[in-house]
């Protein structure tokens, strides 16, 4: 899978999806805050470190991405404020019917 870039950069993605049920928007809303939310080193998740580690020392991304009841796409992208923002992340074959997939994006060069 793909990323499509406005900026021109290059990236490396790598995908981890599984097939359960879909994450809500609460649920992903979650997601973003406890990301979003610097802990002390000794609360803080293994999730959390790995999303540090690509986004302040990489320059890198995280997205999930979720369907709804509806089948329709939807990326929460840790960059942006709403949980509900439409991204060209990839093509449409690398989402899943169900369950939830979260990608890293690691510029290359």
């Amino acid at each position: 899978c793909g990323y499509t870039s406005h900026d021109h950069h290059r990236w490396v993605s790598i995908t981890i999806a599984d097939n359960g049920p879909p994450l809500s928007s609460q649920e992903q809303q979650q997601l973003l805050t406890l990301l979003s939310n610097p802990l002390p080193m000794d609360e803080e998740t293994s999730l959390a470190l790995s999303y540090r580690i690509v986004t302040e020392k990489h320059d890198g991304r995280l997205l999930v991405r979720s369907p709804l009841e509806d089948r329709s796409k939807v990326s929460l992208d840790t960059e942006t404020p709403s949980p509900n923002h439409q991204t060209n992340v990839a093509p449409e074959h690398c989402y899943l019917p169900h369950g939830t997939a979260f990608q890293i994006l690691l510029p290359i060069g």
